[in-house]
């Protein structure tokens, strides 16, 4: 016994211990044969997992599987007794040792439980055969259960020591792990790159909320998959709702999706909430490693979001000293220029735009929210215009300047598409209704005093008119420049002296002589011309001029007079989109 206890301990490899323990079963007693089954209830069959057998070691169609519900093994995990088969070539209880018997050439057979179970969790059997007849008496039966439990305490040694091996694997790769994502997150890979790595190392898909940015970030892969898309709206839809929230310590709000719950880890920097971690997929158990290696995940996605919010503030200060100059005028040296400008992302020889977005707010409410969501504005102008675009923040608006890669001519009407979405985009953002006033191309660096000029009065009027949406110096007409002159309450007055009063006439007796005064400037004073378009007789148009002189001191054939009526329905008709808008 000490003999069979020193082989069985001489390994810890759980293969070699079970050959070892067949081998020293026939060396030290008087059984010529062994072997070492499991059974696999769930094929029905019983699997070979040692054998010493000096005739058929090296047979290569030696059978390694047998059928469980001809052979005795299955007795014996039944019952947890052993069974003996005194003549096996001779008894027909088990067709198959009866066939395997006379094939080896064993006579005796006994098949004893081993009380452990294998690497697959596998009940296991232990089998001796002997070439002649033998009577196994009590001692030989207890020698080989006494054996057997040797064995099963090998057995679950070399369990213990395979877990400690694979929990110390693990740790070691927990560890090199989370400073391989250190070392990504600190050098100039994308959050994609990183994010791609994160899913790998947890064998799940993820994404992350960056609340400074207002934005869902995932990898290109994760990106691009159908079912990933479809989770990805309540996730932005919660981030809306926190960012709407009066609270700007957690920015965690309302419930989440079923398919996130139980896997959001919140991602804070010196105690503030700068985004969220989400698992994607059903919450499963976490033993305390992978648990380990989710908080090192966390830690390193908080890291990539406080490198992402350093990085643009850095850089945003410079692309904003460098558009100030550009839009003010203040620069000297042209080379100098363009070498600062490509330094840092803005490429000026490049045909480009100016834009200013504001807000229909208070002075100190739209500068208060304007610094707040700096980032987020930036990222979703970048990514509408392929990452060709810079934001400035100045008093109360933003300046936004964009170099689109690939337009058609018309891709910056103010009908276009690309620019409907970004302001619906933008209004969304910022939760106000928004106006996007958008320049001329700038094709040289002297362009962009005069388009900044043009979209500092596009603003004014958008917001004297009540405009909202993206808006073009043309929308105002050729009267753009006098009106952006003209103080607000003047235009105000000047439009309520000239036709204010002929509208209060019209609604206290029923007559049409302001929409005959307009469509008669329309037509350009042309009298036939205006009675087509009035479906009216020319009598009837001379009738409702001449009252129009009489009553108001009027004269169409002063210029003056005409200019003044011009200006003044084109400032009412500006007013009207602000008039209607509810």
């Amino acid at each position: 016994m000490a003999e069979v206890a020193k082989l069985v301990n001489a390994s810890s490899d759980l293969g070699t211990m079970l050959d070892r323990i067949v081998l020293a079963i026939c060396r030290y007693t008087q059984w010529d044969m062994s072997s070492i089954m499991s059974i696999d209830e769930r094929t029905g069959r019983t699997v070979l997992m040692a054998r010493y057998d000096p005739l058929f070691m090296d047979v290569p169609t030696a059978p390694r599987t047998w059928d469980l519900a001809t052979s005795p093994a299955l007795q014996v995990m039944r019952t947890g007794k052993p069974v003996i088969l005194l003549d096996a070539q001779n008894d027909t209880n088990y067709p198959f040792y009866q066939e395997d018997a006379r094939a080896r050439n064993y006579s005796t057979v006994v098949i004893a439980p081993l009380p452990a179970r294998d690497a697959y969790e596998r009940q296991m059997v232990i089998a001796v055969q002997s070439k002649a007849a033998i009577d196994v008496d009590d001692e030989a039966l207890e020698f080989l259960l006494t054996v057997s439990h040797l064995a099963a305490i090998a057995v679950e040694k070399a369990h213990k020591l395979a877990e400690e091996r694979a929990l110390s694997d693990h740790m070691r790769r927990t560890v090199e792990t989370a400073g391989v994502l250190m070392k990504l997150v600190l050098s100039d890979s994308s959050a994609s790159h990183v994010l791609e790595v994160v899913e790998q190392l947890l064998g799940r898909k993820v994404c992350v909320t960056d609340h400074s940015a207002v934005a869902v970030l995932t990898s290109e892969a994760t990106g691009r998959d159908p079912a990933v898309l479809e989770l990805l709206p309540p996730v932005r839809q919660r981030l809306d709702s926190a960012l709407r929230a009066p609270t700007h310590g957690s920015r965690s709000a309302g419930a989440l999706p079923p398919f996130l719950q139980g896997r959001e880890q919140q991602l804070d920097v010196d105690g503030a909430i700068v985004g969220s971690l989400y698992i994607l997929g059903e919450a499963s158990e976490v033993d305390a490693l992978d648990e380990l290696l989710v908080q090192q995940v966390q830690f390193s996605v908080s890291v990539l979001l406080m490198r992402s919010v350093v990085r643009f503030n850095s850089l945003a200060e410079s692309q904003s000293t460098l558009l100030e100059e550009l839009a003010l005028g203040g620069w000297r040296k042209e080379e100098d220029v363009r070498l600062r400008a490509a330094a840092v992302g803005v490429h000026i020889g490049a045909p480009a735009y100016l834009a200013v977005v504001s807000l229909p707010m208070q002075d100190h409410q739209r500068a208060e929210w304007l610094e707040q969501h700096h980032r987020a504005v930036s990222f979703l102008v970048s990514q509408a215009f392929d990452k060709s675009a810079v934001v400035m923040i100045r008093p109360s608006e933003l300046l936004v300047w964009f170099s689109p890669s690939e337009s058609g001519p018309d891709a910056f009407r103010s009908d276009g598409p690309l620019l409907k979405v970004l302001c619906t985009e933008l209004g969304r953002l910022l939760g106000e209704s928004t106006f996007l006033c958008i320049s001329d191309r700038c094709v040289g660096i002297a362009d962009y005093a005069a388009a900044w000029s043009a979209c500092q009065r596009m603003s004014e009027l958008s917001l004297r008119f009540g405009r909202r949406g993206v808006v073009h110096e043309t929308d105002f007409g050729p009267d753009a420049l006098i009106l952006a002159a003209l103080p607000h309450d003047g235009v105000r007055k000047f439009q309520s002296k000239v036709l204010d009063r002929i509208a209060a006439f019209d609604e206290r007796n029923g007559s049409e002589l302001l929409p005959t005064v307009e469509s008669f400037m329309i037509c350009n004073c042309k009298l036939q011309r205006c009675a087509d378009a009035m479906s009216i007789h020319v009598t009837t148009l001379r009738y409702r001029l001449e009252r129009v002189r009489e009553l108001f001191g009027i004269d169409f054939e002063s210029a003056d007079q005409r200019f003044s009526l011009q200006l003044a329905l084109r400032i009412r008709a500006l007013e009207a989109p602000a008039r209607h808008t509810p």
